[in-house]
């Protein structure tokens, strides 16, 4: 009895043992294996030259936030670029239907795609909203938006990524625009009819929340909570609107003889006497001004290839033409070479 109360003793001391030097090999020796974020190999963290030329034809250039894909225009059709297999292809379209516009959703390598599309007839064309997963050719239709008329023209599509909403403008011959708004449970409304001529469009992530511009009458509007209401702005005819980041602040360039000479910004349904300011170096264009999802604002210098963070005070060199700046990446074209380039310090 004593001889097998003993082997039941070592053999659970045993057990024991083996226990404890797993849970130390999990806890301790392989604690930074386990806790390793892998990086992936199509994501890019370092500067890099990507060896592809852009066609001469090519239009609408647009590079998704991590830069891995770029779309563009050539011939009416759209075309990806995959930079890390460094292959393009085409999106194609079943027959009868028309890409009418194209853009990258944020932080995601997903088009927002605005097709006509043939009726339930075959007769009667629709305006179709889709999303595009160009990693794996997957497409998901949103909804069916509105009857297609020849001259209509889809201006523009933002979302608003955390409310699941999206903001979708069209014109007729480019006026009377219409703003739908497409919500999570993919049910549409108009929230703006007969728009005069409409301009920018800039969606808060965090909240639905759309500012849109009247370019035809200079005026901004808001729409929230169901309503569209009129920015009090002292100075509308003179601003252009930069951007609106997640708190709500709305980022304005103050014009003369075309050109931003001074950025304002401020909660957007706030009084404007409350709002802060500076004033830019040298006169800039609007494309030359961006407003990263970290509220930082960024001016482009093309003639010293350079690009300035604001906020920090660093700068970041160039080459070639200013194509995009991302979050992360800035991309340029220098004799039609694609060059991308990382925003973080060279380190």
């Amino acid at each position: 009895m004593k001889k097998i109360t003993r082997i039941i003793i070592w053999a659970l001391l045993s057990i024991m043992m083996q226990v404890a030097v797993l849970v130390y090999l999990d806890k301790v020796l392989f604690v930074d294996a386990s806790n390793f974020k892998i990086v992936s190999n199509e994501t890019v963290d370092k500067n890099r030259d990507v060896d592809y030329d852009i066609p001469n034809s090519a239009e609408n250039i647009k590079i998704s936030d991590d830069a891995r894909f770029i779309s563009y225009y050539e011939n009416e059709k759209l075309m990806i670029l995959d930079t890390k297999s460094m292959t393009t292809r085409e999106i194609l379209t079943d027959k009868g239907r028309k890409i009418l516009f194209s853009d990258w959703i944020l932080d995601e390598n997903i088009l927002m795609i605005a097709e006509k599309v043939p009726g339930n007839n075959g007769y009667n064309q629709k305006v179709k909203i889709l999303t595009y997963n160009v990693r794996n050719d997957f497409e998901s239709e949103i909804k069916i938006l509105c009857d297609y008329e020849e001259g209509i023209k889809v201006d523009n599509i933002v979302s608003s990524i955390k409310t699941n909403t999206h903001y979708v403008g069209i014109s007729r011959t480019g006026y009377n625009s219409k703003i739908y708004r497409i919500d999570i449970n993919n049910d549409v409304k108009v929230i703006a009819n007969k728009v005069p001529s409409l301009g920018k469009m800039k969606a808060v992530q965090r909240y639905d929340v759309l500012i849109y511009e009247d370019s035809l009458n200079k005026q901004f509007y808001s729409y929230t909570n169901g309503k569209v209401n009129k920015l009090k702005l002292d100075n509308a005819a003179n601003l252009t609107m930069i951007g609106i980041d997640n708190d709500k602040k709305i980022y304005m360039g103050e014009l003369s003889n075309e050109k931003i000479i001074k950025i304002i910004y401020g909660q957007y349904d706030s009084d404007e006497s409350t709002w802060s300011s500076f004033t830019l170096e040298k006169p800039k264009d609007l494309s030359d001004i961006y407003l990263s999802s970290n509220d930082d604002i960024l001016v482009n210098d093309n003639l010293t290839g350079t690009v300035k963070n604001m906020t920090t005070n660093e700068t970041i060199q160039y080459e070639g033409k200013l194509l995009q700046i991302t979050d992360k990446f800035i991309c340029s074209i220098n004799n039609n070479q694609l060059i991308i380039k990382s925003l973080k310090n060279n380190k």
